[in-house]
């Protein structure tokens, strides 16, 4: 079984869960079914043991059996989990160009941050190459502000809301359907005074949100009477990415502007 050199192995690995995970990379690195008694044999375990893991993986529809000849291979939810893997790896590459476009429509930052251990984490930065102000706001790639923080944090809890836990400032209803209504949300110096932002989701192709757009500014900068222009344009911006990550058309059409 292969393993990443960059990932810290558990203080505990249980033995149940790893014989799992090396069942799927045996059967990963082959072109054929295999039977029960090879995989087995390449485990040196118990028939029966592998029988039981393999039957569970089946109940997931992590592992096929065919009921003729009763050889084992992988399952077809595995298409969806690699392909939801895929689009959150390959989501800064995808959104790249349009951030780049983004910062130089708006004059301001634009950021892609992405849900990771509970904050949010910017993974891509674009920087516009005229500023309204000489002072401006600037985004490091891997730093990470709050979840529930500004304009995203708003559009966490309307797209997202299963991953917002102990929100101690939840939105209403009728601001929540405001936020899903218009695809993107706005932050009038709540988060931090003297900065303005917008935030949109951006979709994977399992319509779960992969990312999140954001256009941040000093307020001396980001007018109010910008933001709703911005907020369009980041909308678009969001809905753009989506569609390149092979978000379903009702995921992406929640972006649209009203």
């Amino acid at each position: 079984m292969t393993t990443d050199p960059y990932i810290t192995p558990p203080s505990r690995v249980v033995p149940a869960v790893d014989r799992a995970a090396r069942m799927l990379a045996i059967l990963e690195g082959e072109r054929a079914p295999l039977s029960l008694s090879e995989i087995a044999r390449r485990l040196d375990a118990s028939k029966g043991t592998v029988r039981d893991i393999l039957e569970t993986l089946r109940h997931h529809g992590l592992v096929d059996r065919d009921e003729d000849s009763k050889l084992y291979e992988l399952g077809g939810r595995l298409i969806a989990l690699g392909a939801r893997a895929r689009a959150r790896l390959g989501v800064a590459d995808a959104a790249r160009p349009y951030l780049a476009a983004l910062a130089e429509a708006t004059m301001e930052v634009a950021v892609l941050l992405a849900m990771r251990d509970g904050r949010l984490v910017v993974v891509e930065t674009a920087e516009p190459s005229k500023r309204a102000l000489p002072m401006a706001v600037h985004a490091t790639p891997g730093a990470s502000i709050p979840l529930l923080a500004g304009a995203c944090g708003k559009v966490v809890r309307a797209f997202a809301p299963e991953v917002a836990q102990d929100d101690d400032e939840e939105l209403s209803a009728g601001e929540l359907a405001e936020i899903r209504n218009a695809g993107y949300a706005l932050d009038d110096e709540e988060y931090l005074e003297g900065i303005r932002g917008v935030s949109a989701p951006v979709f994977d192709a399992t319509a779960a949100v992969s990312a999140l757009v954001l256009v941040s500014g000093l307020s001396a900068s980001l007018t109010l009477d910008r933001l709703e222009g911005i907020a369009h344009e980041t909308a678009a911006v969001a809905r753009a990415i989506s569609s390149a990550l092979g978000a379903p058309t009702a995921a992406s059409s929640a972006l649209s502007p009203s």
